[in-house]
């Protein structure tokens, strides 16, 4: 949440990186992966440096690391499309009232989050995944063990487990989901539109669903191929809305290694992951925040400007770090930000159906005057700076406003049918204004950079190559594996 936040409002992509040294000693130049302090590096340097670190964790990215999995994920799909399961009655969902679910959602959960992590790579598919399903934290009502005989399923009853047993490529395959501990519970409403036409006119209702999430304090999950295990996830925490939250995640695929721990407190978030391959760091992240109220789901919807001292995010791509860090008050930050955005769309609101595009006239959120207080707003919260392993960094990174000729927006309106009713669109409008754009400026030398034309695809041409080259393969997999 801290993450979200902070990274939201203060920064773009370009603006991420920091983490572990994965036990390297920098000071130790013989050491593997040791940069020798004692020599400063030029901007060249520094590029050629970046551009074999973007080379090496595109190399370490193959997708035909998760081959095995894929294909016993590509196995379970078919089986459960091809062959009913003979599924008991009674799984209405007592906390909502549209939600049914069956034995196939939770493992549906696992597989779509490892079929989404083994082939794009992104830890944080895990908790997205998570967070978007709670299948897989009701899988305690849905126990039993599913086992395919090769022409139907056949069920055993289970108070432990929810497991399905299929056949792949002549071993024995076991994916299986299970919770204990205590359980917590969060119910929410969710509060959403549906519509119905009447008399030629489309009518909307408001709905109220109320929905209750059933925790466990621990979670595991496994796939195993014969004896050899093939993905295995656990999650433990503690889940007291409104003083504490606290979970760990270990997940393993391969030769993926994945450990996340996050903490929140009413004062206080950290999170911290580690992603490992073939026993190499690949990506590390810290994120930290202070403040008040911060266990409250509430308050992130109805006060957030009040809520946050400080934010530090630190993120690490093999051996570079970039460091995001808070220099004041994160609410005041947001509040100003916030301030600023609503004056500029309101007075932009306002003329906006007078504005001619043909004019070059920029609306009031792309005007210079705008963008150059946005830029002095942003470098005054907020230090970024990137360096390699533990040495001290060698640039930081600021935002100044930047002219463009490639500016767009949509102006979405309803168009009324000739002969009654109507329907909303869109119409794009280009036009020529200010955006705020990054530098990166060089300690050693002072030389600076715009972000976009240090890091240019003629000078990592090798990098955009080789990601492209990445992407055709998984391409190219997933289209074998699944057929996309």
């Amino acid at each position: 949440m801290a993450a979200a936040v902070f990274m939201a409002v203060a920064c773009d992509d370009s603006m991420m990186g920091g983490g572990s040294n994965n036990g390297k000693d920098d000071n130790d130049p013989d050491s593997p992966g040791s940069v020798d302090d004692t020599t400063p590096l030029t901007p060249e340097e520094n590029r050629a440096k970046l551009e074999q670190i973007g080379l090496d964790a595109i190399n370490m990215a193959t997708p035909d690391k998760q081959a095995d999995l894929l294909k016993v994920i590509d196995k379970f799909y078919e089986y459960i499309s091809e062959y009913n399961l003979d599924f008991r009655g009674d799984f209405e969902d007592s906390g909502s009232s549209y939600r049914r679910i069956n034995p196939i959602q939770p493992v549906d959960a696992l597989m779509k989050a490892a079929k989404a992590f083994a082939s794009t790579g992104n830890p944080y598919i895990l908790s997205k995944a998570v967070i978007e399903d709670s299948y897989i934290y009701e899988a305690s009502r849905v126990y039993g063990i599913y086992e395919f005989t090769g022409s139907e399923w056949e069920y055993t009853a289970s108070d432990s487990e929810l497991t399905f047993i299929f056949p792949c490529e002549g071993k024995e395959i076991k994916a299986t989901v299970s919770g204990s501990g205590k359980e917590y519970s969060y119910s929410y409403d969710d509060e959403y539109s549906s519509g119905h036409y009447e008399n030629g006119n489309w009518v909307y209702d408001d709905r109220v669903d109320h929905i209750t999430i059933t925790v466990p304090a621990r979670i595991k999950a496994s796939v195993t191929s014969g004896s050899e295990q093939l993905l295995s996830l656990e999650v433990e925490g503690e889940y007291n809305e409104g003083s504490r939250v606290e979970q760990t995640l270990s997940f393993v695929a391969g030769s993926y290694d994945v450990d996340m721990s996050l903490e929140v407190t009413n004062n206080k978030i950290s999170q911290n992951l580690t992603f490992d391959i073939d026993g190499t760091r690949l990506l590390g992240t810290e994120v930290s925040a202070s403040g008040t109220g911060l266990c409250s789901v509430d308050n992130y919807e109805n006060n957030i400007e009040n809520m946050f001292s400080d934010a530090n995010v630190k993120v690490s791509v093999l051996d570079l770090n970039v460091v995001a860090q808070s220099n004041g008050n994160i609410s005041s930050f947001i509040s100003d930000y916030t301030d600023m955005d609503d004056e500029a769309y309101n007075s932009w609101e306002d003329d906006r159906y007078e504005w001619e595009p043909e004019s070059n006239l920029p609306p009031t959120w792309a005007s210079e005057d705008y963008i150059t207080r946005l830029c002095d707003l942003l470098n005054s919260n907020f230090t970024v700076t990137a360096s390699y392993g533990r040495r001290e960094p060698f640039a930081d990174f600021k935002a100044k406003p930047m002219y463009s000729r490639d500016l767009y927006f949509y102006d979405n309106y309803y168009k009324e049918y000739s002969y009654g009713g109507g329907y909303y669109t869109s119409e794009m409008h280009e036009f020529s204004g200010y955006e705020a754009s990054f530098i990166i400026k060089f300690k050693d030398d002072g030389a600076e950079y715009e972000v976009v034309d240090f890091f240019n695809e003629n000078d990592y041409a090798s990098v955009v190559d080789a990601a492209e080259s990445l992407a055709e393969r998984y391409e190219y997999y997933l289209n074998y594996m699944f057929n996309y």
